[in-house]
Parts: structure tokens; C-alpha cells; sequence
């Protein structure tokens, strides 16, 4: 368990740095239109390791969807779970994401920014985001 643990406290101390990592919720924000448009009989539900204070991010982007933070549930296992079995996954810039998205399968629609920290499978697609916002 510890190689976990450890995970988790990285992907929590990655996201605390805002100004490097951080990908505004704006930034979703056709994304997410998109997949309503398109696939209106799926569930979207949004994971951050944190919340970020409000000064930088309202998260106004996600409005009337529901926000798990990590620290709000028990098991990361049960996050990943669903980061591997959904039918579509758009991941940020962290090792939260990153690391069960390796699992997924190229039939499953996976999505990264186009500024990626790490390499990627051939299979995943990427989208452009302001980094600005």
C-alpha cells in the first residue's frame, strides 16, 4: 500500500501548484457541451484532487454536475474504478488521472490536454486548452 499512498500525496502536493499544473474549469467547458450534445444519456461527473479557492477557480464551467473531490471518498481504488470502466475519460495534467487512464483500452475514448506532462498511448486523443484561461 505504500507505493499508493505515496501516489496520492504527490498528486495532491501536483495540484496545490496551480500556476504549473492547474487547467482552468473554462477550459471544459466545450468538452463538456460536446459530450451533452452527443452522448446525452451519459452521466458526466467530475473528480479534482482538490477544490481550488475560489479566487482562481469557481468552477462555474461545472454547474449542475456533481464535483467529487479525492478526499471525499475513502478509496482511491473506487476513483480509479470508475476512471478505467467509463466510456469516456478527459483527464488533466496529474498523475491522478494519468495513472489509471494506462489502463484503459483503445476502444474506451480517452483525452488529454495537448500540453502533456507524460508520454501518452498512440490511441488517445488530445485537446487544445487555454493555458491562460
Amino acid at each position: 500500500h505504500y507505493p499508493l499512498r505515496r501516489q496520492r500525496q504527490m498528486c495532491i502536493r501536483d495540484s496545490i501548484n496551480m500556476s504549473d499544473r492547474y487547467i482552468h474549469s473554462n477550459n471544459y467547458k466545450d468538452l463538456i457541451s460536446n459530450f451533452k450534445r452527443n452522448m446525452p444519456d451519459h452521466k458526466i461527473v467530475v473528480f479534482t484532487s482538490i477544490k481550488p479557492p475560489v479566487e482562481h477557480d469557481d468552477l462555474k464551467a461545472f454547474e449542475g454536475l456533481k464535483i467529487y473531490c479525492e478526499n471525499e471518498i475513502p478509496n482511491i481504488l473506487q476513483i480509479w474504478r470508475i476512471f478505467i470502466e467509463s466510456s469516456v475519460l478527459i483527464i488533466a495534467r496529474s498523475g491522478f488521472s494519468y495513472s489509471p487512464a494506462l489502463l484503459r483500452t483503445p476502444e474506451q475514448k480517452t483525452y488529454c490536454p495537448t500540453e502533456f506532462w507524460h508520454s501518452i498511448p498512440d490511441y488517445w486523443e488530445t485537446w487544445l486548452y487555454d493555458s491562460v484561461h
